[in-house]
């Protein structure tokens, strides 16, 4: 379960968030004005822009199985399979190394004195597909896009709710776009004004719906698009359901990507791995359950990705108001045996707040999350009343229960308690939990967008969260996470990362359990196969022979 309703984002399996965060932004930068560029039609559908350029289709063909995409370019882009293939049709203004921390794409350099005012300097030689410059002012068109209501941009909110962009969300007058804090300061020199300061801004700017958009692209008697500036652009149009055919792009300036030609082909990852033992596909999404036959010639590539499962206590409604009896439930849980029982090829044990390798990740390790029985035990009995039975919240969905009965499990050897999982629909547990109606632990399955931890934990338990279903209102924490979010000081954001998960640890609002894992199937003869910190596999560096 992810409360805030969202559509699928940056990784797989992601459930929509039903209506939380709602948050609208009031602040109109007067210093910083928008290009005013035109909304895109929300029913856009792409077709080719390429120039007659011949494509160099050397390094062969690399045939890719992904789930059909909803859109693919960042105006209408969601899900993984999307977000791949607009991250080859699109470069923005920064990328994700392998330790989750930013590296130059269109922005050569970037800097920032407060957190919160942002230039970034970008190349000189960039260049739409069409010939047309990457300048400041395509990041500027492409943001007043992104964040116009008119535009539907399935993504939009990320601008407003992960980077906090001065201007996103806040009402508009007619037909005006927004103003939104982002301004060409000269062609190459972008700036971005924040509502507040966010230090790991470059990072969170590396997701491909952040993305430049081509003058072209913005006029309704015009192409269609989308107008790229990757390694790849179309070689023919694109139209759902019926797979799409990438090419390097004769214009791309950036590093030249070893594979000459990309066919994406629709693909159940159920049947994935079957497509893959016939060699139909050299690279697929796969279900974790997917194993090669014997004899194939593929293996399984999996990384913990961008989700992971929490539990959770509602810790002003009794039982679970009392501290020592969340500890002593957290302590008695046995991780590893755990993820064992739920599924072993889709999760992994966690002991941390935030998935390695992003960012934060070592300081975010969790004191509570280890297994100690005697001491879970001598907290349980120290409680006045323990109660004899508990309620445990989940939605109802297979793995869900499984995760749910593994508990119950646990906790009925140690402390003793009987445990009655209890499952709900998504919908009707979410309006139960903001209602302060469940009166037992539950389960939330809990994805992110950017690699932060104020997209970690903030939602999950900063006071006054929409996402906030523990009850928890803490200043300390509070103020620990602002500290992360906003200081440009590594050490001090390490500090404050730490601070953090102390007093989580302090009053065990709630605890990672699993990390999920993403999986792909890979033919063994390719490579250059790695998984980015959201899943996603760097197809622009795959090579075959």
């Amino acid at each position: 379960m992810s409360a805030r309703a969202k559509a699928t984002g940056r990784g797989p399996g992601r459930v929509l968030r039903p209506g939380a965060v709602a948050v609208a932004l009031v602040w109109l930068i007067g210093a910083c004005t928008s290009g005013g560029g035109q909304a895109a039609p929300p029913t856009t559908v792409a077709t080719t822009t390429s120039t007659t350029t011949p494509a160099d289709l050397s390094g062969g063909t690399l045939r890719v199985g992904l789930p059909e995409p909803a859109g693919i370019s960042p105006a209408t882009v969601e899900g993984l399979s999307g977000l791949e293939i607009t991250d080859l049709l699109f470069d923005g203004l920064t990328s994700l190394g392998p330790d989750g921390r930013a590296l130059p794409a269109v922005a050569e350099t970037w800097e920032s004195d407060d957190g919160a005012i942002w230039d970034f300097h970008l190349r000189s030689d960039a260049v739409f597909e069409n010939g047309e410059p990457v300048t400041a002012q395509s990041f500027v068109d492409a943001f007043t896009r992104l964040a116009d209501p008119r535009t539907s941009a399935p993504l939009a909110p990320l601008g407003s709710y992960v980077l906090g962009i001065s201007g996103w969300g806040a009402p508009t007058d007619g037909d005006q776009p927004p103003r939104l804090g982002v301004a060409a300061a000269d062609p190459t020199t972008l700036r971005i004004v924040l509502d507040r300061p966010f230090s790991l801004l470059p990072e969170a700017l590396a997701h491909p719906v952040f993305s430049p958009v081509a003058a072209a692209d913005l006029n309704p008697g015009g192409p269609s698009g989308p107008i790229g500036n990757g390694p790849y652009r179309l070689a023919a149009p694109w139209s759902p359901g019926a797979g799409a055919v990438l090419e390097r792009s004769p214009t791309y300036t950036g590093p030249r990507p070893p594979v000459g030609r990309l066919e994406i082909v629709p693909t159940d990852p159920l049947d994935a791995g079957g497509a893959l033992d016939r060699s139909e596909l050299d690279i697929a999404m796969i279900t974790a359950e997917s194993t090669p036959t014997p004899g194939s010639s593929w293996s399984p590539v999996a990384a913990d990705g961008p989700a992971a499962v929490f539990l959770g206590f509602p810790i002003l409604t009794a039982p679970t108001d009392q501290v020592d009896l969340r500890a002593a439930l957290v302590l008695a849980i046995d991780r590893q045996t755990l993820a064992a029982r739920v599924d072993p090829q889709l999760f992994d044990p966690l002991d941390r707040f935030i998935v390695p390798p992003l960012h934060g990740s070592a300081e975010s390790a969790c004191a509570t999350c280890r297994t100690d029985a005697e001491d879970a035990l001598t907290r349980w009995q120290a409680l006045e009343e323990p109660p004899e039975s508990l309620r445990l919240y989940h939605v109802d969905s297979p793995r869900a229960a499984a995760t749910a009965r593994a508990l119950a499990a646990q906790w009925g050897q140690n402390p003793g308690v009987a445990v009655e999982p209890v499952p709900m629909d998504l919908l009707a547990m979410v309006e139960s939990l903001g209602d302060g109606a469940l009166d037992g632990p539950f389960l939330i399955d809990w994805s992110w967008d950017a690699p932060t931890v104020l997209d970690v934990i903030g939602p999950l338990l900063r006071t006054g969260s929409a996402d906030n279903f523990t009850g928890l209102a803490d200043s300390d924490l509070d103020a620990a996470l602002v500290d992360a979010r906003g200081s440009l000081d590594p050490a001090e954001q390490s500090r404050a990362v730490r601070a953090a998960t102390a007093r989580i640890d302090e009053q065990v609002p709630l605890t990672p359990l699993l990390a999920r894992r993403v999986t792909w199937g890979a033919a063994d003869s390719l490579e250059g196969v790695t998984l980015d910190p959201y899943g996603s596999v760097r197809l622009n560096v795959v090579s075959v022979p």
